[in-house]
């Protein structure tokens, strides 16, 4: 398995398996992804995007589902920064944490 890992310059730190990706951060960033991300009707009726951009954060996990490191999506889309894409980890942590009830129907 081939293992890349990079150093950012605000203390997190991303390593990147084949399988699996581990992110570690500071405190600090976990409050500011609103500044990276924003949700506007009139930008992508509304959809979750990157601050500046039509990007949607769907589909920067889209990416990365598909196997593309964080550098790839950064060569893909220029405006983007690493704290933007690592950003929007803590954004779906925090939506995903919201007092909500998410039903998951079991196959049979």
């Amino acid at each position: 398995m081939t293992q890349q890992s990079c150093r950012l310059d605000i203390a997190e730190k991303v390593t990147w398996t084949r399988d699996k990706c581990a992110v570690s951060f500071t405190s600090t960033m976990r409050f500011e992804w609103q500044k990276y991300i924003q949700s506007d009707p009139k930008i992508m009726m509304g959809k979750p995007v990157f601050v500046g951009t039509r990007i949607p954060v769907d589909l920067i996990f889209e990416k990365m589902g598909a196997g593309e490191s964080i550098d790839q999506i950064l060569e893909a889309h220029p405006r983007l920064t690493r704290q933007a894409v690592l950003a929007a980890f803590f954004f779906v942590s925090d939506w995903l944490n919201a007092d909500s009830v998410y039903t998951v129907n079991a196959s049979t």
